[in-house]
């Protein structure tokens, strides 16, 4: 199970987003003009497939662990982007090539009809697309690098962490799926990113 990625076969997963934001903002008291969107490993790509998808609405998204599934879009509008991704993720590898690295049979097969790009030139590409400087690099953390651009009305950034899973940065470890970081709370540097990216 999975979502049908914008510009992509399938069920009309955008239509069904694309409506229900509307339904809510129809019936509940919201800024039409702060508007997010946010997903791990599938949902990281479809939060960024909607930067397009849903014609310039958004005004930040957060991609961990897949930032690097859905490639950028053209032309995207001024879009905040904070994304996370471990060094040793085996299902969606931040060196990029097939996913799944660990899997069998069938899910082997599918896997290796795909190609991923490596994380940092997919964070890239969609930095250039933005028309972004940069990027200056720091260490906010001793296991953390963190990748940052200065776009006009938006800012992108990436946050490697060094030898972390395909897990969420501070949230409650889940072994099978490699080491989850306590260096990092991505929630809170998620809500801080939304907090500041500008209106829409």
């Amino acid at each position: 199970m999975g979502w049908t990625l914008p510009r992509t076969a399938g069920p009309d997963d955008t239509g069904f987003l694309t409506a229900l934001l509307a339904h809510l903002e129809r019936r509940l008291c919201v800024r039409a003009d702060r508007r997010f969107a946010a997903g791990m490993s599938y949902g990281a790509a479809m939060a960024t497939g909607l930067i397009c998808a849903l014609d310039g609405k958004l005004s930040a998204v957060a991609a961990v662990a897949g930032i690097n599934i859905a490639r950028p879009c053209r032309p995207p509008a001024p879009t905040t982007i904070i994304a996370f991704h471990g060094t040793d993720d085996r299902i969606v590898p931040y060196d990029g090539g097939h996913p799944f690295r660990d899997a069998t049979g069938d899910l082997r097969e599918l896997a290796d009809l795909i190609v991923l790009d490596p994380v940092e030139r997919a964070t890239a590409g969609w930095a250039d697309l933005l028309g972004c400087a940069g990027p200056g690099t720091t260490t906010p953390a001793p296991r953390v690098r963190l990748h940052d651009w200065t776009c006009p009305g938006a800012t992108v950034r990436l946050y490697t962490v060094t030898g972390g899973g395909h897990t969420w940065p501070g949230a409650m470890p889940v072994p099978r799926l490699g080491h989850t970081t306590s260096e990092l709370d991505a929630t809170r540097l998620i809500l801080d990113a939304f907090d500041r990216a500008p209106s829409r």
